[in-house]
């Protein structure tokens, strides 16, 4: 049996007998929502939630903020550069380098600055959404190929349904 999120709403209800429109019912739903999915999507490490994701570098900018079209990512599982900039990674056209990880320090120390110019070989985590790459700053407008696990869109009045409502109930 799967739930929408009204079927799912009205069974907590009933469960802990209590009126689905109740004030102290209605204010705690959405924080009561984050923490179960929160406890399943980390106990259970789902494989549909680790998706692709792609973005552009901006030419002479080391920066480069993780793109959220289908979710946000919360662990960053690799960064693929495509080669050449031309080229897209969802026709396969193009070749895959993958971005070695290292520490911000170490592309402050062996980066110059924006006179270094070619692809760039790896990248550093600066916040959980943002990253740089280097240590060359891209002389081009390279594709970059997120791959990690999303926080999928939470059961609420608007998303009717999650992976977790229809087999998971």
């Amino acid at each position: 049996m799967s739930y929408t999120f009204d079927s799912w709403v009205a069974a907590v209800a009933n469960a802990i007998v209590e009126a689905p429109a109740d004030p102290n019912f209605t204010g705690i739903l959405s924080s009561a929502i984050d923490y179960a999915e929160q406890r399943l999507y980390a106990e259970l490490d789902l494989l549909n939630t680790v998706t692709r994701i792609s973005g552009h570098l901006t030419i002479g900018s080391r920066d480069f903020i993780l793109p959220s079209g289908n979710g946000t990512i919360i662990v960053t599982n690799g960064i693929n550069l495509i080669t050449p900039a031309s080229a897209s990674n969802t026709v396969g056209t193009g070749k895959r380098n993958q971005l070695t990880p290292v520490s911000r320090d170490f592309l402050d120390a062996v980066g110059g600055d924006q006179s270094f110019t070619g692809v760039p070989t790896n990248y550093a985590m600066i916040t959980d959404q943002a990253i740089i790459v280097g240590p060359q700053w891209p002389d081009d407008r390279y594709l970059l190929e997120v791959i990690g696990t999303i926080r999928p869109t939470p059961l609420s009045s608007t998303n009717q349904s999650t992976y977790l409502t229809q087999f998971l109930p």
